[in-house]
């Protein structure tokens, strides 16, 4: 679709992007873009600032699969605010979807984490 019917912008890292593709491509979802940031640091602010510039009032979602208080969010999230705001974009404050704050890395259970996983992914993509 047009980059300016783009509804949410869905950054991730690692093997959750390829969750979020499937069920995209499954699901028909066509207005949502997917951007897959492998290189954190360094950060690449110049070529997220010019992906964030296509989808100018785009919702910011960080999209990841371990809980709140693992993974990259706690690094990534000043940074992708920073380089939306030098995007000029609308919603420059990136909003949280994942598993909640959580002590340990493992759900212990096969089809509860599958759980886990279609509910963060099915809230990234509606």
């Amino acid at each position: 679709v047009a980059a300016e019917k783009v509804r949410k912008v869905v950054l991730c890292s690692g093997k959750v992007y390829y969750d979020l593709l499937e069920a995209r491509t499954a699901s028909k979802v066509n207005d949502v873009a997917l951007i897959r940031l492998e290189q954190l640091y360094p950060f690449a602010t110049l070529e997220l600032e010019a992906e964030l510039k296509k989808y100018k009032n785009a919702e910011i979602i960080w999209c990841q699969e371990e809980p709140k208080n693992m993974g990259a969010w706690k690094f990534v999230e000043e940074l992708i605010e920073e380089t939306a705001t030098k995007a000029k974009h609308k919603n420059a404050r990136p909003k949280y979807v994942g598993r909640i704050a959580c002590a340990s890395t493992d759900t212990r259970y096969g089809s509860y984490h599958l759980k886990k996983k279609k509910k963060l992914i099915d809230e990234a993509l509606s």
